[in-house]
């Protein structure tokens, strides 16, 4: 028989477990006596056993276990909870539903709640302003004016709010979505989708869909979790509109398609909900929806805001291109000279097509042009060559006492640190990741529609790794009479998310354009390059299979092959450590194509190379959830963050663990990590991770999948492939690892995963608005 639920009062006096990472908390708690007679008038007799008397002081004990948020020592909480037998104690617990603090709405009371955050003057001064200011962030807070309130800033209000919200409003959806399978942290996330906690519960029981803007709860959850809220959806038009939502939104993230055919849609809802199926027909040929979710041309229908942001791609890109360029042409004999130059300087000769490339910069006009080529095909090369060009022409400038010459602003930007990075190396130029270059905060860019970059010529590198979402930031921000170089691997892995920009400008548009595809002849006795560009059109670059390989004039392709997959991962490890030796740390990298989840996953072999690379017997340690970092780790960050000025990519190494203080005078255990700040000021920059958000944003650095890596480089490069990477292996993939190494590259494979690579091509022709556009423009 399943217990009651008990409602009672009690204080925590010992936090026995907490986990930060699932909110799990096991607490030793204290009743009155008065509290202890109100259980046994109505709980079980297992809730009394539960207990222990103290005869002393008139009170009893016990233990409460469950996910709640994190509770305050020797505060008054009222629990919702039910007793459960635990057979490893062989005693019975309090397992938690809800721990929720009584409002306190007197003075008195809300200074108390207060000072355990602030000053006790602090308190005072936000009381006199707001005197019921618990209650004003309960239900939103909207009005509330920190300007009013002395000594009250951002981070201490901000601190303030999130006590409030844990207390007093995810506790009240806690009781109401944890028995579905949600968990505490994604309860936290719900409480954020509206101000007011009681709006948000109408709104859930009215349309629990809106669960699906959780990062976490994807469709299938949540339909789920919505028909146990509400089993009339079942078959209803709300579900079905939200499942047509999910697949176009599925297709996008999983394929970069941006839209689909009707019928898709269709066979997926006869496979996931049937039921719904006359109801999804009946929408599709009627056009029954929302428009300003969807959108659908004849058989073809997308999510409008896709459709919006190609448009706007489109727009902005024809925009920049017909926009008059601010500077002179070069006379033809300068342009000429400076051809010879770079090839005297350069040891080579400019073939034609790359020649021709350089010279349509030099004008005012067609101001978009694109560079793309293979790995050894001279992108690199050529792009010297337009920035030579461009950085010789002048602008005549007069004013009321002279005449004088300005020269083009010239930036460069990539996605990725690492990209930015190597690009700073190649051309001898600053550059920037496009995050830092549009100056990224937390409501957005800085730069953007309606601020536009100050830069005369912009210069975009891997642009085949940029979604239609960043493609579109940038865009809008760049002037007219920019000229906008746009430059990428054209075999490479297609972006993670919708769209594929670079491939439809190649394909399809009507700039300036160029596809390298030819080796040039001093990248042939390279048997990285040589070897990576016939796995790019599948051809097996082995003729007969050994154990080992060497490959290349230079002997800087290596393979091994192997069944065995911890032998396999041993040798990579082994030789990681061989090339540490020669390169150092910063120049060596292993890539696999799978993050976690098997033997030969990134995860798995940062694990070993930490132990290996830095002993815990030989230095500090910090753990955090279920992540630990040494000092001395190489690591790479995951998310941009414009308060940290650190963005995603970036590769730092942990120097320092250490006690901060904060302004409550409490020790908070922070890591600090060193990144190379190549664009700031100083050599290098310090970036702090104390919180579980900022520990999370951190994974170790030695391992990176293919994606991680694609736009860097390093020397040394070790490929770790086996047949548990099954999904992932093709041609694209292998081509893009190969040819992320400089000097040395080793593939340790079995077998039947190389065969795979070299066979398999799944690169998907992504259907997009964006192809459409440039279709309809040659047509016309």
């Amino acid at each position: 028989m399943k217990s009651k639920v008990i409602n009672f009062i009690a204080r925590p006096i010992v936090k026995l477990f907490y986990n930060e990472n699932n909110n799990y908390g096991i607490y030793k708690i204290k009743l009155t006596d008065e509290e202890y007679m109100h259980i046994e008038n109505i709980a079980e007799k297992e809730a009394i056993e539960a207990l222990e008397e103290d005869f002393n002081n008139d009170c009893y004990y016990a233990i409460i276990c469950g996910s709640m948020q994190s509770l305050d020592l020797y505060t008054n909480y009222k629990f919702e909870c039910s007793v459960k037998y635990n057979k490893k104690y062989s005693n019975y617990q309090f397992f938690v539903y809800k721990a929720t603090l009584n409002v306190p709405k007197t003075i008195t009371e809300q200074e108390d709640f207060l000072k355990v955050l602030v000053t006790e003057n602090q308190a005072k001064n936000l009381l006199a302003v707001y005197p019921d200011i618990v209650e004003k962030i309960i239900n939103g807070g909207e009005d509330i004016d920190l300007d009013k309130i002395p000594g009250i800033g951002e981070s201490t209000f901000g601190k303030i709010k999130t006590k409030i919200i844990d207390n007093y409003i995810i506790s009240d959806l806690l009781s109401t979505l944890a028995p579905l399978g949600i968990t505490y942290n994604q309860i936290k996330k719900i409480s954020t989708l509206s101000t007011n906690p009681v709006l948000l519960k109408q709104q859930l029981n009215k349309n629990p869909y809106i669960l699906t803007q959780v990062n976490g709860l994807g469709f299938k959850k949540v339909d789920g979790i919505a028909l146990k809220i509400n089993s009339k959806l079942k078959i209803s038009k709300l579900r079905s509109l939200e499942f047509i939502k999910y697949v176009l939104e599925d297709m996008a993230d999983s394929i970069g398609h941006t839209w689909v055919e009707k019928i898709d849609i269709i066979e997926r809802a006869r496979k996931n909900i049937p039921e719904c199926l006359n109801i999804i027909k009946e929408i599709i040929d009627t056009n029954d929806f929302d428009n300003s979710i969807f959108y659908i041309e004849g058989d073809k229908i997308g999510l409008m805001r896709n459709y919006k942001i190609e448009k706007n791609i489109y727009q902005d890109l024809n925009r920049i291109n017909n926009s008059e360029f601010n500077f002179e042409p070069i006379s033809e004999d300068e342009l000429n000279n400076i051809i010879l130059n770079l090839e005297q300087k350069q040891g080579f000769v400019y073939s034609e097509e790359q020649k021709d490339i350089i010279k349509k910069s030099n004008n005012k006009s067609n101001n978009v042009i694109i560079v793309s080529g293979s790995a050894g095909s001279g992108k690199s090369t050529v792009l010297k060559g337009i920035l030579s060009v461009i950085s010789s022409m002048k602008c005549i400038e007069k004013n009321e006492d002279e005449i004088f010459h300005t020269q083009p602003c010239i930036s460069q930007c990539s996605l990725s640190a690492k990209a930015a990075i190597r690009m700073q190396e190649t051309t001898g130029r600053p550059a920037s990741t496009i995050h830092r270059l549009l100056v990224f905060q937390k409501n957005g860019f800085a730069y953007n529609r309606n601020c536009k970059l100050m830069d005369d010529v912009i210069i975009v590198d891997e642009l085949s790794m940029n979604n239609i979402s960043i493609c579109n930031s940038l865009f809008q921000a760049v002037k007219n009479g920019c000229k906008l170089i746009l430059v990428f691997d054209h075999a490479q892995l297609p972006p993670i998310g919708a769209g594929a920009v670079a491939y439809d400008l190649l394909e399809y548009s009507n700039f300036i354009k160029v596809k390298f595809t030819e080796i040039h002849r001093q990248a042939k006795s390279s048997g990285i390059l040589v070897d990576a560009n016939s796995v790019r059109v599948q051809k097996n670059p082995i003729k007969k299979l050994e154990q080992k390989i060497i490959h290349g004039e230079l002997r800087d392709m290596r393979y091994v092959f192997s069944t065995n997959r911890n032998e396999m991962r041993k040798y990579a490890v082994k030789q990681f450590f061989n090339a540490l030796n020669k390169y150092g740390i910063d120049d060596v990298s292993i890539i696999t194509p799978r993050k976690n989840t098997v033997v030969n996953s990134a995860l798995e072999v940062n694990k070993i190379i930490q132990d290996k690379y830095l002993p815990l017997n030989k230095t500090e340690e910090m753990k955090m959830g279920n992540k630990s970092f040494r000092i001395g780790d190489k690591v790479i960050h995951r998310k941009n963050n414009s308060d940290q000025n650190v963005f995603n990519g970036e590769i730092g190494y942990v120097f320092n663990i250490d006690y901060e203080i904060d302004k409550n005078n409490n020790k908070i255990k922070t890591l600090y990590v060193k990144y190379k700040d190549f664009i700031g000021l100083e050599d290098y920059k310090i970036v702090k991770y104390s919180s579980l958000e900022e520990f999370n944003q951190l994974e170790l650095g030695y391992t990176l999948t293919t994606h991680s890596m694609q736009g860097s480089q390093a020397k040394a490069i070790i490929i770790l492939l086996d047949n548990t990477h099954y999904n992932l292996l093709d041609n694209t993939m292998l081509y893009t690892a190969i040819t992320r190494a400089e000097k040395h590259c080793m593939l340790i494979a079995e077998p039947g995963a190389f065969k795979r690579c070299i066979l398999v091509n799944k690169t998907v022709i992504r259907q997009t608005f964006l192809k459409r556009f440039f279709k309809k423009e040659l047509i016309a």
